[in-house]
């Protein structure tokens, strides 16, 4: 367990915490006069995800347990903690999961929340003319949570937009060939191994949305270098 006087601000900002709750994980209460623990649960194909989860949380202090249910899947989950109660109250103030406007998203917590809950798709497969888009399924949260989350991205250079899909569920959708190229330049150096199946990248350059605004672009991306250090 983390010690008490531990900083709620240091999980608050934490860059993988805050990407696996934008997606899968969730802070469970299930008794009212009991702390909260974090809880995450994975198909076997993504059980690296799992335990790299179990690992990062280990480190951070929290004592966990990995399970396996009766459907095929894994689970990790910590101990009831205070950190938890006093977390949960932030991402969970009446009840239901938000997005705190307080969090700072990350290539990396970006990248834990497309392992989570994001996908890619071919909408071109010819050679020289690959063309894919990234879905984020945000359906979790309500329509302002994600448009918030689609300013942030903003903040990353990654311009997406919303839509609402047949059961009524608002998603991200990044569909620009220079914006989804940059997702997975930002992403790429901490995405796990079995994970890197998701990734399809289009060839910008042979796209208009892409030279049409080449050098504002090119701008952006020296930017973005010298503020995440990466190489794009």
């Amino acid at each position: 367990m983390m010690e008490s006087n531990e900083p709620i601000t240091k999980l608050l900002y934490d860059d993988v915490v805050t990407g696996l709750l934008l997606s899968d994980a969730n802070l469970e209460k299930t008794k009212p006069t009991w702390n909260s623990r974090f809880r995450m649960k994975q198909t076997m194909i993504h059980k690296e995800l799992v335990f790299a989860t179990e690992k990062y949380l280990k480190k951070l202090g929290f004592r966990t347990n990995i399970y396996y249910d009766k459907y095929n899947k894994l689970e990790v989950y910590t101990q009831y903690d205070p950190i938890f109660t006093k977390l949960r109250k932030i991402w969970y103030p009446n009840g239901k999961k938000i997005i705190p406007k307080c969090i700072v998203l990350t290539p990396k917590s970006l990248c834990y929340e497309f392992m989570g809950d994001g996908t890619s798709s071919w909408l071109s497969e010819k050679i020289g003319q690959k063309k894919s888009k990234i879905t984020l399924y945000t359906n979790g949260f309500i329509i302002e949570d994600v448009v918030f989350l689609i300013e942030k991205l903003k903040d990353l250079g990654i311009e997406s937009r919303t839509y609402i899909t047949r059961k009524k569920y608002p998603v991200i959708d990044i569909s620009k060939s220079f914006d989804v190229d940059l997702f997975f330049k930002l992403i790429d150096p901490y995405i796990l191994d079995s994970f890197r199946y998701k990734i399809r990248i289009p060839d910008i350059r042979t796209h208009k949305d892409y030279v049409n605004s080449l050098e504002n672009k090119l701008v952006l991306k020296n930017a973005l270098i010298k503020r995440w250090k990466v190489d794009l």
